[in-house]
């Protein structure tokens, strides 16, 4: 399915969702709530409209392949367009030099902003090169995880979601516009850079059975303190959240594709206990072990 609409609009963009492709639309707080309905999928998406700055926070799960096509050219209304996917990745079509919006949204999860190009004081090309480096700055970071953990159906939430927005566009607008990337690196220079890296290489060929912090810290030859502090400005996790991310991708993996109990998979991504596996599965994907070996989730 192929939904096409007008992406720098708005009003346009809602009114044509819920005309076109019967998505329902619900008044909540200062935004509107779009749902999918029960034939097309499940789950909804948050608009929220502020003196030309507009943001969506998207999650929902379409039953078929979907792809997202906007009408309208990039650029249109001198607005310039972010989107966080759920690798918590910032890309931009305007950054990337691209003509249109293109991308599939089959499974979605994360948010997207339009800001007034007012705003931004740098041209494509070095708009391209902060978001690529946005970890430098550990404020959006933060803020990028806060706002993909605040739950987007709940109209208890929508305050917090909407205030954590707004906040993360004040920074990332200061970022992008800061022409000093020194302090921005955080007292890093180029060598603890490459350190932090090559601790993360480590981590990638070892997250079953990890070193210690202790260790890792003598491999790379980086005290512990400049190596939690250092990988977290990085990655924007700490190393213990990588390496659960990494363990819970692959545990997925095995138990989507193969026939292995899920006693043995346990194991294989480095876990004695099953059922401290199966709690961190279910906080980590929504669903237990058991789940998505019945019913795996569909690839986006």
């Amino acid at each position: 399915m192929i939904i096409e609409v007008p992406y720098t609009s708005p009003e346009l963009y809602i009114e044509t969702l819920t005309s076109k492709y019967a998505i329902k639309s619900e008044k909540r707080w200062s935004g509107t709530q779009l749902s999918l309905l029960s034939n097309i999928g499940v789950g909804h998406s948050l608009v929220f409209l502020y003196n030309g700055f507009c943001f969506y926070r998207v999650k929902w799960s379409f039953h078929q392949k979907t792809l997202f096509r906007a009408i309208d050219k990039v650029g249109a209304n001198n607005l310039i367009d972010f989107r966080v996917d759920s690798n918590r990745q910032i890309l931009s079509s305007y950054a990337l030099g691209a003509s249109i919006y293109e991308w599939e949204i089959t499974q979605e999860d994360g948010f997207h902003l339009l800001i007034p190009s007012s705003f931004i004081e740098v041209d494509r090309v070095n708009i391209a090169q902060k978001i690529e480096r946005y970890y430098l700055d550990p404020r959006i970071s933060t803020l990028l995880e806060e706002i993909m953990g605040i739950p987007i159906n709940n109209q208890g939430e929508e305050i917090l979601l909407e205030s954590k927005l707004m906040e993360f566009i004040y920074y990332l607008i200061k970022y992008i516009n800061n022409n000093d990337l020194a302090e921005l690196l955080s007292g890093l220079n180029n060598y603890e850079i490459s350190q932090l890296k090559q601790a993360k290489e480590i981590l990638d060929a070892n997250f079953t059975t990890p070193p210690t912090i202790e260790a890792l810290s003598k491999m790379i030859g980086l005290n512990t303190s400049k190596l939690k502090a250092g990988f977290r400005n990085l990655h924007s996790m700490t190393i213990r959240q990588y390496i659960i991310k990494k363990r819970m991708t692959k545990a997925q993996e095995l138990i989507t594709t193969t026939n292995y109990p899920i006693t043995y998979v346990c194991e294989l991504v480095g876990y004695t206990n099953r059922g401290h596996f199966a709690n961190l599965y279910k906080k980590f994907f929504g669903n237990l072990p058991l789940e998505d070996r019945q019913h795996p989730p569909k690839s986006s």
